[in-house]
């Protein structure tokens, strides 16, 4: 999504419109914000929509880590960090 309001914004220093909208105008940008955010509010899950991008990094780390320590704990070994036969 940011890449598409990256290339909007490049194209509107070549083109006035884009499928119908002005992109040299307040109004189009903000029909385009507006469309925008109705992508994000119908589709995006609301912890997408709600955290930083850098706490759902930590989180999905911790969850990783987590679930390697469960699958080396179930197979009989004490660490992940350790190959256990």
């Amino acid at each position: 999504m940011l890449a598409g309001v990256l290339y909007m914004m490049l194209r509107s220093r070549t083109e006035s419109h884009f499928l119908g909208v002005s992109l040299r105008t307040n109004a189009g940008w903000q029909r385009l914000y507006a469309a925008l955010e109705q992508i994000i509010d119908a589709g995006f899950p609301e912890n997408l929509r709600t955290q930083a991008l850098a706490d759902l990094e930590r989180i999905k780390a911790t969850d990783i880590l987590t679930e390697a320590d469960n699958e080396a704990k179930s197979s009989g070994c004490i660490d992940r960090s350790l190959k256990c036969a």
